[in-house]
């Protein structure tokens, strides 16, 4: 049985069992049949006695017997008999014992010669004279007196092992059919571990067209596919990328190291390129800085102190610290920064949250240009981005936003806004820039690895936000700018204060 396949032991087990329940019902049958036939016969015998018991009679010591008394009808034989075994009238059955003692009113079951018979006796005494005994005898062997009932018990042996193996070959199409599903499933998995082709499916409507366990199955399997594909895709793009940011500037170092060992003459030359040296180490390290971080909120063991936070001291702080690279491309940074706003948060994350918005901003910021901060506090009677995903922030082109209809809407929130007027996002890119080390225009991959910018960013940003339950949205056109929008519950709420993983 072990060494069985399931398909083998599921036909077994649906051949056993059908075969058991035909098998069960049609001796029951049988059974029921020869009791009931059995029965039958008894109630006929005594009958058939008490009727012939009636037509005897005795007068003045002797013995009448009507004239419609039958010594054999319908199977059953009368014998009459005085007391010691002294047949007077009828003719037994060939074989039947003569010395066979009197029981009245008993019905008794009687071998005889290789044959079962029923016999029962009836007791009619005579005052002053020899007693009478009737007698009556019939087969008990219920397939002489009912032949179709031998005749279906033999039809029965014979077409059982008949219908054994027709539940067994049907059992084996039902379970193959049934199966089916199952090896198509077990062959794509082989092929895609073979072939590492991902984008195989199951066709779940070419096995059943109805919503069933099968159904759901084949759903489930091709969901699981779905998220394996995009997982893999993820993080081939993600191992691509990583490679190709950590490749410049290891490319810039190892140029610059060759070029002063060979033209390098003064103190002033090496150390030129011992700051470019240092600056593409910085960048590196940044970059490591931030793969770890990513690593480490994906396995879920960032570790964050959620406490009540200042924000609004954050984001001035953050715009004064930025001043000195804003000012390298002449951009003025505006502020209209509220007082005293503060929410439940990470004070390092939210520090990393505005850092990277606005110097983002600064980096795809015209020369010249502008930049405007604010934050504010909103109450009840303000619109969560969650209940409308409107383009509020009207006169762009593009609108996205994390809302989605399960956002919790608090009684308080902040909105922190970063506008520029730089180059701009194209509408069709404004989903895809929150993905790790996305490029909307990948030739100033060169001036972003310059200006320190990896592409990790904006995918830093959105986890922030979403750790802090909080959304965010982006309005932008190409070269009018953009409008980053940042919604944080704001007062105090419950959170660690010591800290927890996130």
């Amino acid at each position: 049985m072990s060494r069985l396949s399931v398909k083998g032991k599921m036909t077994l087990w649906y051949g056993i069992f059908l075969l058991v329940i035909v098998a069960a019902v049609i001796f029951a049958l049988i059974f029921a049949t020869r009791y009931i036939a059995d029965r039958t016969q008894k109630e006929d015998l005594k009958s058939a006695v008490d009727a012939g018991i009636s037509k005897i009679h005795t007068k003045n010591g002797n013995l009448d017997i009507d004239n419609s008394f039958e010594n054999y009808s319908d199977g059953t034989y009368l014998l009459v008999y005085e007391d010691g075994n002294f047949l007077i009238s009828g003719v037994a059955p060939e074989a039947f014992p003569d010395n066979l003692s009197f029981k009245d009113k008993e019905v008794r079951k009687v071998k005889a010669g290789g044959a079962s018979y029923y016999v029962y006796d009836r007791l009619l005494k005579r005052k002053h004279y020899v007693n009478i005994w009737l007698r009556g005898v019939n087969s008990a062997d219920v397939s002489v007196v009912y032949p179709a009932v031998g005749t279906m018990t033999k039809i029965v042996l014979i077409i059982l092992p008949l219908l054994a193996v027709l539940a067994l070959v049907g059992g084996f199409r039902m379970t193959r059919r049934a199966l089916q599903p199952l090896g198509d499933i077990a062959d794509t998995a082989l092929e895609i571990s073979s072939g590492k082709d991902l984008s195989k499916r199951l066709p779940g409507e070419s096995y059943s067209k109805e919503k069933d366990e099968l159904q759901s199955l084949v759903s489930a399997f091709n969901g699981m596919l779905d998220r394996l594909q995009a997982a893999f895709l993820a993080e081939t793009r993600f191992s691509d990328n990583a490679s190709h940011e950590l490749r410049t500037p290891v490319s810039v170092i190892m140029a610059q190291c060759e070029d002063a060992k060979e033209n390098a003459s003064t103190a002033s030359e090496y150390e030129d390129a011992l700051d470019v040296i240092f600056r593409q180490a910085k960048n590196m390290s940044s970059l490591l800085t931030q793969l770890l971080t990513l690593a480490r909120t994906d396995k879920g063991t960032m570790l964050s102190s959620m406490e009540d936070t200042d924000v609004s001291f954050i984001l001035s702080l953050v715009c004064e610290e930025l001043q000195h690279k804003a000012d390298g491309k002449n951009i003025t940074i505006e502020t209209d920064i509220a007082p005293d706003i503060s929410c439940t948060g990470d004070q390092t994350l939210l520090t990393m949250l505005f850092m990277n918005l606005l110097s983002n901003a600064i980096s795809y910021g015209k020369d010249g240009g502008r930049i405007t901060v604010t934050l504010a506090e909103s109450g009840p009677d303000e619109p969560w981005p969650a209940e409308s995903t409107r383009a509020a922030d009207a006169g762009y082109e593009g609108f996205w936003s994390s809302a989605d209809n399960d956002s919790d809407r608090p009684d308080l929130f902040l909105t922190a806004k970063i506008a520029d007027d730089g180059i701009g996002i194209p509408a069709e890119h404004l989903p895809e820039i929150w993905e790790r080390f996305y490029q909307v225009d990948p030739s100033r991959s060169k001036d972003r690895a310059e200006e320190n910018n990896s592409g990790l960013g904006l995918s830093m940003v959105r986890w922030i936000v979403s750790e802090h339950r909080g959304i965010i949205t982006c309005a932008s056109t190409p070269g009018k700018g953009s409008l980053f929008t940042v919604y944080l519950p704001a007062g105090q709420a419950d959170g660690n204060e010591n800290g927890e993983n996130i």
